[in-house]
């Protein structure tokens, strides 16, 4: 359908420089296109989609039309087969300026359509405005077209086209899309490698420590046994051999429950709890393994709700922290327990991990030993990690009082500055059922 001349559209041959139509759905495009050619002198008018240049155009001729193709309303070609059908407006210069229709088959549908000129984004300024220049000065290239499509063929051309173009859009897609899978299938086999590694590390430790400490169980354990082949067999000497026997397999199955701990496979006998009794019970065990020269200070709680717990194994824990506690302190020293009731909001466990906010019962151990670098704070639970000297402890403490509180549904965390001392806190959650 042509587009005929709105009555009253006349041409304003006053202006200064000659009048281009930039057509764009994109602000940047159109702002780039404006000042390139304002900063040479040209008026510019501009409008967002092919309908609305054509609305333009109906109020004052332009002298040259620059349009994009994909725009919604009206796209490029329909434009173009518009505005080369519209007595008027033909024999104005009319280019394509495109980032997305870019194949010599665009080019010459374009072409047939009436087009001067077709440029393809982005083009060098001084090209475009050489191109802009020729056109203006000479007359168009491309005018109307020599046979001009009909509606059917135009539609069937302009469909063609814009198959092509989505083909060629659904071929880049899975092309993008498969090297996507293929960073994504290497960066899941290089994880599977990189905890694959870990676990074996880990395992490695487990084994090794396992290994380690069994083996002085059965050293002790061989050792007796050939003492007794070589020995009289007198009554008294027997029982001590078998004594020393029986002790080294109690040394073998409570390791074999500390590994059990570690990985949270001993069941535990949870019942309400009053941790202030607890502890005040297990205070003369905790100043047993203390020297006399650490002083063990108790500062009262009171008043504080029950937990749900097991006392037996968190009396382990507790005795495991002072055991710790010992270890660091350079006597002189101090060790001070206090316990308090704690209410942990979701600013405060949102980077704990597993930790959940709620009403918790606190049991801080803060000694005056060396502290730890944060290199040691980053290892101080994990299995077997020990500073000590090769032979002397087996490293399974922390990391066994850590899995007894996270059995217990809490956590435990340490702080410590080098030269100032360490503070384990042992975080308990308030059980539902009172005190």
């Amino acid at each position: 359908m042509a587009f005929f001349m709105a009555p009253g559209r006349v041409r304003d041959y006053t202006e200064p420089m000659p009048t281009v139509l930039i057509v764009d759905d994109n602000e940047q495009n159109l702002y780039m296109l404006r000042v390139l050619l304002e900063s040479h002198g040209y008026q510019v008018a501009q409008a967002f989609q092919g309908a609305e240049a054509l609305e333009v155009a109906g109020r004052t001729l332009p002298d040259l039309a620059i349009t994009d193709i994909l725009m919604p309303v009206m796209d490029g070609f329909s434009l173009c087969r518009r505005w080369k059908s519209d007595p008027s407006l033909k024999g104005i210069p009319f280019v394509f300026y495109t980032a997305t229709y870019t194949d010599a088959r665009d080019e010459e549908f374009a072409l047939s359509l009436g087009a001067d000129y077709f440029l393809v984004k982005p083009q060098d300024p001084q090209r475009l405005l050489e191109v802009v220049a020729e056109l203006l000065k000479s007359s168009p290239q491309g005018g109307e077209a020599d046979a001009p499509l009909s509606e059917t063929e135009f539609l069937k051309s302009h469909n063609i086209a814009l198959f092509q173009k989505l083909e060629k859009k659904v071929a880049d897609l899975e092309a993008v899309n498969a090297a996507l899978q293929r960073d994504i299938a290497l960066r899941r086999g290089l994880e599977i490698q990189l905890v694959q590694a870990q676990k074996m590390e880990l395992l490695g430790q487990i084994a090794g420590g396992i290994v380690h400490d069994f083996n002085n169980v059965l050293t002790v354990i061989g050792g007796v046994a050939s003492l007794l082949t070589l020995e009289p067999r007198e009554p008294e000497l027997l029982a001590d051999r078998v004594a020393k026997i029986q002790e080294a397999v109690r040394m073998g199955a409570a390791l074999s429950r500390q590994i059990l701990v570690f990985s949270r496979k001993q069941e535990l006998s949870l019942v309400p709890l009053d941790l202030d009794q607890l502890i005040h019970v297990t205070l003369p065990l905790i100043r047993a393994t203390l020297p006399s020269s650490i002083a063990l200070e108790l500062i009262p709680s009171g008043g504080l709700p029950l937990v749900k717990a097991d006392a037996n194994q968190l009396k382990q824990v507790f005795l495991n922290l002072a055991s710790n506690a010992r270890d660091a302190i350079t006597p002189p020293g101090r060790v001070v327990i206090d316990m308090a009731v704690m209410e942990l909001d979701d600013e405060f466990v949102r980077y704990g991990g597993e930790k959940k906010p709620g009403k918790y019962v606190r049991v801080r151990f803060h000694d005056t030993g060396a502290g730890m670098p944060q290199e040691i704070l980053d290892k101080i639970f994990d299995p077997f990690f020990t500073t000590k000297e090769a032979g002397v402890g087996t490293g399974l403490g922390l990391s066994m009082a850590y899995g007894i509180v996270r059995q217990h549904e809490g956590f435990l965390q340490v702080s410590s500055v080098v030269g100032r001392g360490s503070c384990f806190e042992i975080y308990l959650p308030v059980s539902s059922e009172g005190k």
